[in-house]
């Protein structure tokens, strides 16, 4: 197990915030919350799109769903793509949606 507030902690945060960068293609910021799961979905929620924005909701159940409808609340232009709930999203899929450019993925 890894001490979360030890040094090999943070070096295995650093590495997947920098992968995470280079996965959705961008310099800013990027933040792990570590929370329970309504607040991690309330926070990302509110603070990740802007109206307008272009955001891609992979759902595999109903907290993705719920992503999407929250993200709608706010003003985005969501679009959906939706797995069978309690299976795994398919990556070639998720990784480079067809379509306008969404939140984190530029065309």
């Amino acid at each position: 197990m890894v001490n979360h507030r030890g040094p090999e902690f943070a070096v295995l945060q650093n590495s997947i915030i920098a992968r995470l960068k280079t996965f959705f293609r961008t310099e800013n910021d990027v933040l792990i919350v570590t929370a329970a799961r309504h607040r991690r979905s309330r926070v990302g929620d509110s603070s990740a799109s802007c109206p307008g924005d272009k955001v891609l909701a992979v759902t595999i159940g109903a907290f993705g769903d719920r992503f999407a409808k929250i993200a709608t609340v706010y003003g985005a232009d969501v679009t959906k793509l939706a797995f069978e709930w309690g299976k795994a999203a398919e990556p070639a899929r998720s990784a480079r949606p067809s379509g306008p450019a969404v939140r984190g993925r530029p065309s």
